[in-house]
């Protein structure tokens, strides 16, 4: 499985990518990609080794809304940005995504097409009726982004907003983005 762009090439990682992700340059390595010092936060770390990794022991189609998907801008042969699912639809049918460009590729148009071609793989699944995202309340570059990608505002609350995408009743997608 892999969503594939004009300029990106998106990959959900399986159990042993993912053991590798947390290991500087492991994965990059593995992948024949360019090497670029990716710097993990502890609190992602702990987040995989603590959440992911147990939820995607075994083979299975529901691994790809628990996993970090690798964002690969093709033209650099390198991990620019992740973004994940944070589990299977709730009961409402509703997905949340998380998100994060690294720095050395910020400001290049990449998060907005990765979250606009995540959206349309999204809503292929019939359970997913909405996308559900939060931003900080300072967070213009993530707001910027989820608005591209014509997300709502639903919700805000001291330092978060949270942003909602419906789920097209007479499409299966929202317009793809490119910058």
């Amino acid at each position: 499985m892999m969503i594939d762009s004009l300029r990106l090439q998106i990959i959900p990682l399986s159990h042993d990518q993912m053991e590798k992700y947390i290991i500087p340059d492991a994965l990059e390595k593995e992948m024949g990609l360019l090497q670029n010092n990716r710097v993990m936060t502890e609190r992602i770390k702990t987040k995989i080794i603590n959440n992911v990794l147990p939820n995607i022991k075994t083979e299975s189609t529901t691994n790809l809304f628990y996993t970090f998907w690798v964002i690969i801008l093709k033209a650099e042969n390198a991990i620019a940005a992740e973004i994940c699912l944070k589990g299977t639809p709730n009961e409402k049918g509703e997905v949340e995504i998380g998100y994060e460009t690294f720095e050395d590729f910020r400001g290049k148009g990449i998060m907005p097409e990765a979250v606009g071609e995540l959206a349309k793989w999204c809503f292929t699944n019939q359970t997913v009726k909405a996308i559900i995202a939060e931003t900080d309340d300072d967070n213009i570059a993530s707001q910027r982004t989820l608005k591209k990608n014509n997300f709502k505002i639903t919700k805000t609350e001291p330092g978060n907003i949270v942003w909602r995408l419906e789920k097209l009743k007479h499409k299966t997608a929202p317009v793809s983005h490119r910058n």
